[in-house]
């Protein structure tokens, strides 16, 4: 089981990771991860777009 931060923007709630998969495309795989937090949001992000938020959401923590 992994706990992340909710991606719903707005939601601090913790989040888990639920399912993981790649897509094809011309660029090669893009993988995906389905996400429930306890509020009720169900996201399906890319990993890179996920990625991305945790270090925004990190970099805002740390100025603060």
């Amino acid at each position: 089981m992994v706990i992340i931060r909710c991606p719903e923007e707005g939601c601090d709630a913790p989040a888990e990771i639920t399912d993981r998969w790649e897509f094809g495309s011309t660029d090669g795989p893009v993988a995906h991860v389905r996400t429930r937090c306890l509020h009720g949001h169900t996201l399906t992000p890319r990993v890179e777009q996920l990625l991305a938020t945790a270090a925004s959401a990190a970099r805002q923590s740390d100025a603060a």
